[in-house]
């Protein structure tokens, strides 16, 4: 009798163990992809808001090059044209017209120094003249730190068979910092944008447009995580701090990427609170 009741008691007990066991698996999967959900969208949002910029610069490009034609030789058109497009539009450091022979007219702002490199912008245009379509280039920094980085944008304007001009403008990249900075969920979060080649075009925890990380290679944490293909990934900061991220591909620049990630430990402490509360319960209920 004595040895039947244990066997018994532990038969009776068992539907309760697996019932707090499989509450605690469900509560903790449901949990976690309420948490990839958030990053989900804050990520969708962000790259739908970073390609709308680079859509609106695109578009602007267009408008200029097919109000009127764009006579390289007629200098006073293109420069009552290019100023008045770089006061309206602050996020451009300069705007240039290339023309197939190599003539080229390049207007910045006064306060900036011509500082983009002559070589970055010839291969840029020539690009464009070989493929004939809208190519957006990767970050472009200037090695003496003279000039804050910045990113091209090109269309090309078609002449009888073939590409005659090509327009580009060259925009900075701490205007994407300020759009990265309003898809911020949470403090703690953080939003890293990157080129073709996998080089910092902009981050959400920038302090200034000469942030010395921009045009650098990504973190070699992330950058494995993101050559992975998982969609969601734990990696490290610069700082050391491990956080869940989550990528998504840029339309309008094509090779880009963006990931956002949030702090790993609230997210896995919230969790085991939650399996604590549970297991406490059936332990209670088992008492």
């Amino acid at each position: 009798m004595r040895l039947r009741l244990p066997f018994v008691a532990l038969l009776a007990l068992l539907p309760l163990v697996a019932f707090a066991a499989a509450s605690v698996i469900l509560v903790d999967r449901q949990q976690e992809r309420s948490v990839e959900e958030l990053i989900r969208h804050a990520t969708d949002a962000a790259v739908r808001t970073v390609d709308g910029r680079i859509l609106v610069t695109r578009s602007a490009l267009e408008i200029m090059s097919t109000a009127r034609s764009l006579e390289i030789g007629d200098r006073s058109v293109w420069n009552e044209r290019a100023e008045r497009a770089l006061r309206q539009r602050s996020d451009w450091m300069a705007l240039e017209l290339r023309e197939r022979g190599g003539a080229t007219l390049l207007n910045h702002r006064p306060a900036e120094a011509d500082g983009i490199d002559p070589a970055i912008r010839a291969a840029q245009a020539e690009r464009v003249f070989r493929s004939g379509e809208v190519w957006v280039s990767g970050i472009i920094t200037d090695p003496a730190g003279r000039v804050e980085p910045v990113f091209a944008v090109s269309v090309p304007i078609w002449g009888v068979g073939e590409v005659r001009q090509v327009l580009t403008a060259y925009v900075r990249a701490w205007s994407l910092n300020r759009v990265l900075m309003e898809q911020i969920v949470g403090p703690d979060w953080i939003i890293g944008l990157f080129d073709k080649d996998g080089r910092v075009v902009a981050r959400s925890r920038s302090d200034t447009a000469f942030d010395p990380v921009v045009g650098q290679p990504v973190h070699e944490s992330l950058a494995v995580a993101l050559r992975s293909g998982a969609e969601f990934f734990l990696s490290n900061t610069r700082q050391g701090q491990e956080v869940l991220s989550a990528k998504a591909g840029s339309v309008a620049a094509p090779g880009w990427l963006l990931a956002l990630g949030a702090p790993a430990a609230p997210i896995e402490a919230a969790a085991r609170r939650t399996v604590y509360m549970i297991a406490g319960g059936g332990l209670g209920a088992l008492a």
